[in-house]
């Protein structure tokens, strides 16, 4: 199963990499709390929606891509990997792709509760980089 969101922003490659790339940006639409750095090989425990979860960043493409796995802290079994992408555009914006894909369905409504985490995801995306911005 996979779920993808796009989100357009007005603003530079740099800025959109600090919303993405930081510990500081994760906390402005990605995370609740939680503080770890954002490098290949970190690890740590962030609260998302008010659930403790587990994460490790696979890979990190400065500027570019960052590749994580997460949990909730006892739920191996709902490990999925998460890929947020920037990507510039011609006339400078930036757009973010953010997939999120689970090996397997851990349940029947798995596919609408997670599209309706990452939608509100991008909409709090949106209103961390800018009020002028397209989900």
């Amino acid at each position: 199963m996979e779920v993808t969101r796009e989100v357009e922003l007005d603003m530079t490659a740099d800025e959109a990499w600090a919303l993405v790339g930081t510990a500081e940006g994760w906390r402005q639409w990605l995370v609740d709390s939680g503080d770890m750095p954002v490098e290949t090989g970190a690890e740590g425990e962030l609260v998302d929606d008010g659930v403790a979860r587990l994460v490790r960043v696979h890979s990190v493409e400065p500027g570019r891509a960052i590749v994580l796995h997460w949990h909730e802290r006892d739920r191996l079994d709902e490990l999925s990997s998460v890929t947020i992408e920037v990507v510039g555009l011609p006339d400078g914006r930036q757009r973010l792709r953010i997939t999120e894909q689970w090996p397997t369905a851990v349940c029947a409504d798995c596919p609408l509760r997670a599209g309706a985490r990452w939608d509100l995801r991008a909409c709090l995306l949106c209103l961390a980089a800018r009020p002028t911005c397209r989900v």
